[in-house]
């Protein structure tokens, strides 16, 4: 008989692999349509989903434990009944808990492989997002060079009218060395982020970068009661769950074995040690899941009053250089302050759009541990 389960597992995972490979193949034509052309971040999820490897483990899984459930049934349906006191707990087990932990099993399995599935899009998302950042420090890298560029020039007519020193014009021209060493740095972060990117997506790292299309849209943060959040989501966690069902699992062996041993036995004293072990790591693992939503929350918080922070200072450089530039085309302030104006409010703007993505990419992972998409 477990021969034939034996051959069930196997047709059961070549089953899943052939169908998966027959869902990939039908999806390659469509996603070598979108990778041929710019790309959104939907598009970049729905890749990644297609080609995920972990996918493709995490269904194996599902369907090993799937015949695990099969071969636990035919064991207890097996059980001839024991004639001592351990092998009558050992068939009771059988009967009455190795069914429910292999149940168990699968439920686990099931939701890791959602987990697995909400984290693959988190870090799509990111990555996305990130390069997008990317993009925009390097556009503003490349407005600041132009001041850096223009400051070289005035230092070298001020030099040649011997109003500088040499110092001072070997100072201007490292500082447009390294503004171009800048530049090169992030074109590089670039390069690299785009290499995270195919890989995420299941795409090939050489080849042409990806061209991706979007804006950093910073996502609203809805009021929530934190008490209220951690009292429904505290059981949602896959881990909770696991150590749970390894809690009830060990409760229900213990009432077995308080049925057929007595308290000092090795066997009675073993199984309360099991118990008493299930019960402080399901304790622990709750206290971790509140733990984890609470620390969440608040860096939530915190960062969203950055993004308000940098959002307001953005304003505020906006209208220092708007009043600048009038000063400057009136002829009361120097180029030089002028160009400074600029360059700071340049920096606002990429401070506030970092500070967003920042904010975002912690209400994605907030999402994720509530289990909330």
């Amino acid at each position: 008989m477990k021969k034939i389960v034996c051959i069930l597992i196997i047709f059961s995972l070549l089953f899943t692999l052939t169908n998966t490979s027959i869902a990939q193949s039908a999806a390659e034509e469509s996603l070598q349509t979108k990778i041929n052309r710019e790309i959104s971040i939907d598009d970049a999820v729905g890749i990644a989903a297609v080609n995920s490897r972990q996918a493709v483990i995490d269904d194996l899984e599902i369907a090993a434990k799937e015949t695990a459930i099969k071969q636990a049934i035919e064991d207890a349906d097996s059980v001839a009944g024991g004639i001592t006191p351990t092998a009558a707990l050992r068939d009771r087990v059988t009967v009455k808990v190795k069914v429910r932990e292999a149940e168990a099993n699968l439920e686990i399995a099931k939701r890791t492989k959602t987990d697995n599935a909400a984290q693959l899009e988190r870090d799509v998302k990111l990555t996305f997002y990130n390069i997008l950042l990317a993009q925009m420090e390097l556009k503003t890298t490349a407005e600041k060079l132009k001041f850096t560029e223009e400051r070289l020039n005035m230092a070298k007519s001020r030099y040649g009218a011997k109003t500088i020193t040499k110092d001072d014009l070997d100072m201007a021209e490292y500082n447009l060395y390294s503004r171009n060493i800048e530049i090169e740095s992030i074109k590089e972060k670039i390069k690299n982020l785009d290499m995270k990117l195919k890989d995420q997506l299941g795409l090939p790292l050489d080849g042409d970068m990806l061209q991706i299309k979007g804006m950093i849209i910073r996502e609203e943060i809805p009021e929530v009661d934190i008490d209220r959040l951690v009292r429904e989501n505290i059981e949602t966690d896959t881990s909770v769950y696991a150590a749970a069902e390894k809690y009830n699992s060990a409760k229900i062996t213990m009432e077995l074995t308080a049925e057929l041993f007595t308290q000092g036995s090795e066997t009675y004293d073993n199984n309360m040690v099991s118990l008493e072990t299930a019960l402080r790591d399901y304790d622990a693992a709750k206290r971790n899941r509140e733990v984890e939503i609470r620390n969440t929350y608040n860096d939530l918080l915190s960062l969203k009053d950055s993004a308000d922070l940098a959002e307001r200072y953005e304003e505020l450089q906006r209208k220092i250089a708007d009043n600048v530039k009038i000063k400057y085309e009136k002829g009361t302030v120097s180029k030089e302050t002028y160009m400074a104006a600029e360059e700071s409010y340049l920096d606002a703007v990429y401070g506030k759009y970092k500070s967003i993505c920042d904010l975002n990419g912690k209400i994605l992972e907030f999402n994720n541990i509530i289990n909330k998409n």
